[in-house]
């Protein structure tokens, strides 16, 4: 006769492993992502130039004279366009 003991389930350690290492590496990576914005998100503090070809909406006319005027973490905002 054979033996009355638990029967050994094989293979189901596996993926019950493997899942639950994806469910953690995912949790972590979504941490990450939401450090990273956060960091994003302190780094632009500054006033943002617009630059266009019409001055439309009290925008630059000239790319350099919103650069000449940007500060520290100001962004100039340059639109489509040739600019002499």
């Amino acid at each position: 006769m054979g033996e009355t003991g638990p029967k050994e389930q094989t293979g189901q350690l596996g993926p019950k492993l493997v899942a639950g290492t994806i469910s953690f590496l995912l949790s972590l990576s979504m941490f990450c992502v939401f450090d990273i914005s956060f960091d994003i998100i302190e780094m632009v503090d500054g006033e943002v130039l617009h630059v266009n070809k019409t001055g439309s909406n009290g925008a630059y006319t000239s790319i350099q004279d919103a650069i000449d005027d940007a500060g520290v973490g100001d962004t100039v905002f340059v639109y489509n366009g040739t600019y002499n």
